[in-house]
């Protein structure tokens, strides 16, 4: 069995951005208006803010698998990290922190189980 879903309103394993999604362009200067975190920073009170993503710099990722279905349980950790700084804001990306736009990335994610046991895959990509 093979699944596959596809996303291109940014990051899905740097996300974590919670609230009302908008679909109104956020202005040149909401870096001015709001809180700009960075990856391992505290979140601040309520759900505005931006999330910078620094280039080089680790991102940790954790993977989970669980379920009624599963006697057994497990979750792993890795790191990764980006080639450019990018701001995340909702569904928005941006490379500078003004001009945001939707579809910077392709995020593909597949899993499925074969002979050889459980595989999930996810590859983030900047279209051309």
């Amino acid at each position: 069995m093979r699944v596959k879903h596809f996303a291109c309103a940014g990051l899905i394993i740097l996300g974590g951005l919670s609230g009302c999604a908008t679909w109104q362009k956020p202005s040149a200067d909401l870096a001015t208006k709001i809180p700009v975190i960075e990856i391992g920073q505290p979140k601040p009170e309520g759900n505005e803010y931006i999330l910078l993503v620094r280039a080089g710099k680790d991102i940790p990722v954790k993977l989970t698998v669980d379920g009624s279905f599963l006697s057994k349980e497990g979750a792993t950790e890795t790191t990764v990290n980006v080639r450019q700084d990018v701001y995340l804001y909702k569904q928005w990306s941006s490379f500078d922190g003004k001009e945001w736009e939707r579809g910077l990335f392709q995020v593909l994610i597949s899993a499925g189980v074969g002979p050889e046991g459980g595989n999930v895959d996810i590859k983030v990509n900047q279209p051309n």
